[in-house]
């Protein structure tokens, strides 16, 4: 059953679920994290909306409208197409979530956006749970959204997922495995923000460890803030660098370990770009810590760059036709808070030094690449 598929699908395959050493020390996230800032919508909603309660399978196609609030009680499996008009706010009971495994059309407008959110937050469409003041949003209040690779052309635009990832480890999207596994859909423009997670890497509030190719899963001009761990992407994704790690209201409020998660692996042949500045790119996801290049592939560092590394950490190719660096890119040790911040989260509960990570070896012929690089064995 599509259930138990869910459950099973709670274990990310067995990498992405893997205890950080680096972080093994600290307690949760949600107990270390302030209480959460209360989001109040740039376009307020009308108050007295009319409450749709969703409870069971969408097996025909279906049309969510404007000026309804959508109450999602459960796991929901989505079979068939599903419109989701600008303007609609959906809102999960405990332990509620979406699985999609048919298209669906999520394409609001920044004046008009489409809200995902607690059953317990009155900033839209009112006291939907009708308790008046007695009870407030907070972090894992509900599940997820998992794209499953059934599905084919989905669009989320100017979307706002909020207070989510209380099941599946702090995830709020996950692109999930399914038959396909294309996941050939659209994030652009969404906001991802007050999502519960875990000290572990792996439990990114957009865990994109199955996309594959970036022209294809099309992750675009998002906004994370206040989540644990932003996003989650394989070594041989390029994420678009268009993407923000900030509340655009508060340039202070970021995330608990602000950086783009990257689970190591071989390059896959492909040509891999990192160009994104606001934020390091971490390498520190259940021991897969290490990019290597085995074939024609070619991955370019942009300058600004900084990615860092966890302990045995590192690059290695076999010439150097596979790599790209600028000389302003910068590779460092997961603990140094001097290059892209305290990417650690730990404050200044640990320092860098020599030998936190294994550096970068471009084979027998370049040797060990030197520019830039701080705290490596070499």
């Amino acid at each position: 059953m599509k259930r138990n598929d869910r459950v099973a699908g709670n274990c990310l395959k067995s990498f992405a679920y893997l205890s950080v050493t680096a972080l093994v020390a600290l307690t949760s996230c949600k107990k270390n994290n302030p209480a959460p800032q209360q989001v109040t919508p740039v376009n307020p909603t009308p108050t007295n909306c009319n409450v749709v309660e969703v409870s069971s399978t969408i097996s025909s196609p279906t049309t969510w409208t404007a000026g309804n609030v959508y109450v999602i009680t459960t796991w929901i499996d989505i079979d068939a197409p599903l419109v989701i008009e600008p303007g609609v706010i959906v809102k999960f009971k405990s332990v509620a979530g979406l699985q999609v495994y048919a298209k669906v059309t999520a394409d609001a407008t920044a004046n008009n956006p489409i809200i995902f959110t607690s059953f317990k937050d009155d900033n839209y469409c009112g006291d939907s749970n009708g308790d008046g003041t007695a009870s407030t949003p907070s972090k894992g209040d509900w599940g997820y959204v998992k794209m499953r690779g059934d599905q084919h052309g989905s669009v989320f635009r100017y979307c706002k997922f909020l207070y989510g990832g209380g099941e599946g480890g702090g995830r709020v999207v996950v692109a999930d495995s399914g038959t396909g596994n294309i996941h050939d859909f659209t994030f652009d423009h969404c906001t991802f923000a007050h999502t519960y997670g875990g000290t572990s890497y792996s439990t990114a509030a957009f865990d994109g460890a199955e996309m594959k190719d970036p022209s294809v899963s099309i992750v675009t001009n998002n906004i994370f803030y206040d989540n644990s761990i932003p996003i989650l992407v394989m070594g041989y994704f390029g994420l678009d660098a268009s993407n923000s790690y900030h509340n655009p209201d508060d340039a202070s409020q970021t995330n608990k370990y602000n950086g783009i998660a990257v689970y190591g692996s071989g390059m896959k042949n492909t040509t891999v770009i990192y160009n994104e500045t606001e934020v390091p790119y971490v390498l520190n996801v259940g021991g897969n810590n290490s990019l290597s290049s085995t074939g024609s592939e070619l991955l370019v560092v942009g300058p600004g760059v900084i990615v860092k590394f966890s302990s045995s950490g590192g690059i290695s190719g076999w010439n150097t036709s596979n790599f790209n660096f600028s000389p302003t890119a910068v590779f460092t040790s997961l603990r140094d808070d001097a290059h892209g911040g305290d990417t650690n989260g730990d404050g200044s509960a640990s320092v860098p030094a020599t030998g936190d990570w294994n550096g970068i070896n471009m084979g027998t012929t370049a040797g060990w690449y030197t520019t830039n690089v701080f705290y490596s064995t070499h």
